[in-house]
């Protein structure tokens, strides 16, 4: 058998006084009793988030918005860092094309200095400071293209 709630009794009361300060009580319990209800049901989702909840429907949009902006940060902290790397190869391979050239150029100017009789012997050092030079130009290509975007 249920207890009889301090509404009915005040219900009963204002039946029978017909005080409007009781009707109004009344209706002020009732409407504490309705926002405390939605006050303990809003509570009780709250605790419903946890990692990856942001799959977990439309209820979780402003979830699934921070997860995003998450993403976007990582990902420019990751495309910058890159961007810096092959500026820096592209640094490196340009420093080396400096070198091989001007090693180029010395042995062409030793060449004509030293005349007719060392060319011959002397190709397969041109050859091989050439060979550097367009390995590290082709290097250089490549990590230009990658800076822009393109393959």
């Amino acid at each position: 058998m249920k207890q009889p709630d301090v509404l009915e009794y005040l219900e009963d009361a204002y039946s029978f006084l017909m005080d409007p300060a009781i009707g109004k009580a009344i209706d002020e319990i009732k409407r504490l009793r309705e926002a405390l209800r939605y006050e303990e049901n809003r509570f009780n989702r709250i605790g419903t988030h946890s990692n990856g909840c942001y799959e977990w429907g439309p209820r979780h949009y402003e979830c699934a918005m921070r997860e995003i902006e998450r993403l976007q940060g990582l990902f420019k902290i990751e495309n910058d860092q890159h961007v810096a790397h092959v500026k820096a190869l592209t640094d490196q391979y340009e420093l080396r094309l400096k070198h091989y050239t001007n090693k180029i150029e010395k042995f062409q100017n030793a060449l004509l200095e030293i005349g007719d009789y060392a060319i011959v012997p002397a190709y397969p050092i041109a050859d091989s400071a050439q060979h550097w030079r367009e390995h590290t130009e082709r290097r250089i290509k490549i990590a230009r293209h990658a800076l822009k975007g393109e393959k």
